[in-house]
């Protein structure tokens, strides 16, 4: 200790000594001239106090302040040393005398700890009054973790990890979280960093999950060691403090590869999130957030309380049936109403779908299958579906997709699809392979979907003029045995076939051909569908180049009577021909099936110049959206209907296209390359995408 040092004493909590009028306790008096010394002599201005202590500079020195400061922080000192108002730097004066006692000196006193502890309650906003009441305070035991800021690896947090592994007491999700953010070798999370409250409850749970009753950390037989660098400038630097009852865990590998686990599925669960986050920040919190906010952080949430009544609403539609027509005014108005906004534009018709598949329900038409958004002037089917949901379409899904609205389009040409028609389309849904269980469901209630309303048969047919010769055959055969599947082949389904034999260039006198003489398919006219079986035809003449991959049929069917119109109060059976074998003969390439989805959605009326430009794949994004990123970069700004033709043009669809896009630039930049406006037109910023490209 300096010969200056010793010019002072401590005065204890027993017995204050009077300066000024002021009784002062835990602190030292006399002539030294270090800063946390109070000199009795030194004159002070009781007149005019600094309250605020403006004429005070850091570090303070008792030695060295106004006669008006001095005044003030002993006004602070008599009034019990807690005014909130006060200024920091009253605190940290005192502060330095105490770190003088309990660090050099080396007074155990739990009054001098429990003193620095109030005064960081009080000040414990000032940096410096935090730092040093951590390191006095280190013999509390702590209510809580530190909050996750960002600053050096708090003392408190180290000893009480280390106090609870040496003495086996388990380690709950709050200090894992903060042992996880203060790790020197873990990475601060990209979803942390932007979502942090999210991040925090997600990691808390998923770490609950793991640990129930808390993690047992492994005791090290090393006492934690801190090296302290005193915030009192007189004070020897760095001083060495050894934590007895407190293991030296912190840094250990175990528990930071637990923790990396961790960190990784809550990134990974929270990306889709912070993305959509980054993009409508003024959304957080509403019903839109259902769509992407991870289940756990979902239940009990604002945003789940604001989408019940869309539930509530969906559900009572449904009645507990699988599957029902609805009106979509109402569900159009429940969702207005739940989202608070006055009107309903595109993007609202896709985060409908995707809250309703939150809760294990559907809806068509969904943009996000290439449907159009759901509009009031038009039904929608909500359906409940099992398991995971369906959220993008598989290639087998919109390929089957496509043919199922052409078989509608023939089937109802006649202005009507009866009973027999519905088995057809309904079996189709149920036998076409490579579907999940759950684009079976969707499917069916696009089946469903299809008997509400006219589908423009045209402006399918029209997108398949492209195709090879041998694939629009097979498109125009299927149709034929869909014409004829009810045994009564009218002249508006002949018209309607002949016109797509027209629109695919095939050779009309076909339809004239096939639509003739029926051989026989007896199908019960109320029976289940499982027995609606496909028997080979006598005529073989024609291959038909079907749009399905059939699975074999299960059960063969009962055989029925021969019954002809004439026998009185019996209904014939109607007959019609097809022939499984050829479905399946002509249908085995999956490629073909790509082919023909690619033409379809291929856009028949594109100028020469409308061309793609050509561009490298980035290295973020597959060619099929890098292409179309360079196609939509090529453009001041794409309208809708442009984006539409343009993705087709690409093989993808537009609005998932743009989530691709986006999500990666996001990845790359932390920033988004496409802007969508209010008219739903689109522009790229250019300054990203060359980022992109670099």
């Amino acid at each position: 200790m300096t010969a200056s040092a010793t010019a002072s004493e401590w005065v204890s909590v027993n017995g204050p000594v009077m300066v000024a009028g002021a009784a002062l306790e835990c602190v030292y008096t006399g002539t030294a001239t270090t800063p946390e010394v109070i000199d009795p002599g030194l004159p002070i201005d009781l007149r005019a106090p600094d309250w605020q202590a403006s004429s005070v500079t850091r570090p303070p020195h008792y030695g060295e302040l106004t006669p008006a400061a001095r005044a003030a922080f002993l006004v602070w000192h008599r009034t019990s040393r807690r005014a909130a108002q006060a200024p920091a730097e009253w605190a940290l004066l005192h502060l330095y005398g105490l770190e003088r006692r309990i660090l050099v000196d080396g007074d155990d006193d739990p009054e001098l700890r429990r003193e620095a502890v109030e005064l960081g309650e009080v000040y414990g906003d000032d940096p410096d009054v935090a730092r040093t009441v951590e390191a006095l305070g280190h013999r509390s035991r702590p209510a809580s973790p530190p909050p996750l800021v960002d600053q050096p690896v708090p003392v408190a947090l180290q000893v009480e990890l280390g106090r609870r592994a040496l003495a086996s007491e388990a380690i709950d999700a709050e200090w894992a979280l903060a042992w996880a953010w203060y790790h020197p070798d873990l990475p601060r999370r990209e979803a942390a960093r932007r979502a942090p409250d999210e991040f925090a409850r997600l990691w808390r749970h998923r770490f609950g999950e793991r640990f129930p009753d808390g993690f047992l950390a492994k005791p090290r037989r090393r006492r934690l060691a801190l090296e302290y660098v005193p915030a009192n400038p007189s004070l020897p630097t760095p001083l060495e403090l050894t934590v007895d009852d407190a293991s030296d865990v912190f840094l250990t590998p175990a528990p930071a590869r637990l923790f990396t686990e961790i960190g990784d599925q809550v990134e990974s669960e929270l990306a889709p999130y912070v993305r959509w986050a980054t993009s409508h920040p003024e959304e957080i919190g509403s019903v839109h957030a259902v769509a992407v906010l991870p289940a756990p952080l979902l239940a009990g949430s604002a945003p789940e309380a604001a989408a019940q009544a869309l539930i509530d609403h969906a559900t009572s539609v449904l009645a507990g049936a699988r599957a029902a027509i609805a009106d979509s005014a109402p569900l159009l108005e429940v969702w207005q109403t739940a989202a608070r906004q006055d009107d309903i534009q595109r993007r609202d018709t896709v985060a409908i779908a995707q809250v309703l598949d939150r809760y294990g329900l559907g809806v068509e038409p969904d943009v996000r299958f290439g449907g159009r958004p759901i509009s009031r002037r038009s039904p929608a089917v909500l359906f409940r579906h099992d398991g995971v949901p369906v959220t993008s379409p598989s290639e087998a899904y919109a390929a089957a997709l496509v043919a199922l609205e052409l078989c509608a389009a023939v089937a109802s040409a006649d202005g009507t699809v009866d009973e027999v028609e519905q088995a057809l389309l309904v079996e189709q849904v149920r036998r076409v392979e490579g579907l999940t269980d759950a684009e079976r469901v969707r499917l069916d209630a696009h089946r469903l979907m299809l008997t509400t309303s006219e589908l423009d048969l045209d402006d399918i047919a029209s997108r398949v003029v492209g195709l090879p010769e041998q694939q629009r055959r097979g498109v125009g055969s299927y149709l034929l045995d869909v014409a004829q599947v009810d045994g009564v082949v009218t002249d508006e389904e002949r018209r309607t076939v002949r016109a797509v034999y027209d629109l695919l260039g095939l050779d009309v006198a076909e339809v004239d051909a096939r639509l003739g003489p029926l051989p026989t398919l007896t199908v019960p006219p109320s029976g289940p569908t499982e027995l609606f079986t496909l028997q080979p035809a006598e005529d073989g003449d024609h291959a038909s180049d079907s749009l399905f991959v059939f699975a074999p049929a299960t059960a063969e069917p009962e055989p029925q009577p021969d019954l002809s119109p004439e026998q009185p109060g019996e209904a014939p059976d109607r007959l019609v021909d097809l022939d499984e074998g050829r479905l399946r003969e002509t249908q085995r390439s999956n490629s073909a099936v790509q082919d023909l989805l690619g033409a379809i959605f291929a856009d028949d009326d594109v100028h020469e110049d409308e061309a793609a430009p050509t561009g490298a794949s980035l290295p973020t994004l597959d060619a099929a959206h890098s292409a179309l990123l360079h196609d939509l970069a090529s453009r001041d700004q794409t309208t809708r209907p442009e984006l539409e033709r343009a993705a087709a043009r690409h093989g993808v669809l537009p609005d998932g296209a743009l989530d691709v896009i986006n999500e990666a630039a996001l990845d790359l930049t932390d920033e988004l390359v496409i802007e969508v406006h209010d008219d739903e037109s689109v522009t790229i910023d250019s300054d990203i995408y060359e980022e992109m490209r670099a």
